[in-house]
Order: structure tokens, then sequence, then C-alpha cells
């Protein structure tokens, strides 16, 4: 977790008014070593932000599949490239998603 940590978590370099620029990228080794003494509540914290932007990204995903592929059927626009074959694969898309949310175990999540 503390390689997770050091990646999610650098040094900002600049500030200005609500702005600011972070430490670019060097590895999790750099500041692995100094997220080991990080507080739980941080870790915590930054587990349940990844766990709830994954849990919507698993529900909007199809349904944005199918209001492309419903606005392409209306535009007369089908063809492989932008997107026909999607409107095919949307019922096995749900049916997936269904399968991914029952499987998913939210060992985390405060209560």
């Amino acid at each position: 977790m503390h390689k997770a940590m050091a990646v999610a978590y650098r040094p900002i370099i600049q500030k200005q008014g609500s702005k600011y620029r972070i430490e670019e990228y060097e590895g999790s080794h750099k500041y692995s070593e100094f997220m080991k003494d990080a507080p739980l509540d941080v870790v915590m914290g930054m587990l349940v932000f990844f766990y709830n932007l994954t849990s919507d990204l698993l529900k909007a995903i199809p349904n944005y599949l199918q209001k492309v592929a419903s606005q392409e059927m209306k535009t007369g626009n089908l063809s492989v490239e932008n997107g026909e074959v999607i409107a095919k694969y949307t019922h096995l898309l749900k049916a997936t998603l269904e399968d991914l949310m029952r499987l998913q175990k939210p060992d985390y999540i405060l209560a």
C-alpha cells in the first residue's frame, strides 16, 4: 500500500490560488518508504475514493455505449468504424457489469 500511496500523493511544487502543480512522477521508490508512516485515515480515504470511482465508471460505461450506439442508429452512420458493432454487444456488456458488481468485495469501506 505504501507504494500506491507514493504514486497518489506527491509534493506540491507550485501553488497559485486554488490551483497547484505536483512533482512529476518518477516512480514509487522515491517516496514509498516515507509513505509507510502515512496516517491510516489517509490510506483509507484513498481506497474509498478509488472504490467509488471504479463503481461509478462501471455504471457509466454501458450507459454511455448504449447512448452512442442509439445515436449512431438514428443518424444512419452505421459501420464497424463508428460503433455499429457496439449496439450488438450492449446486452453482453450489461450482463458483464452485473457480474463484476456482484464479485466486488468492499472490504475497505468505512461503515
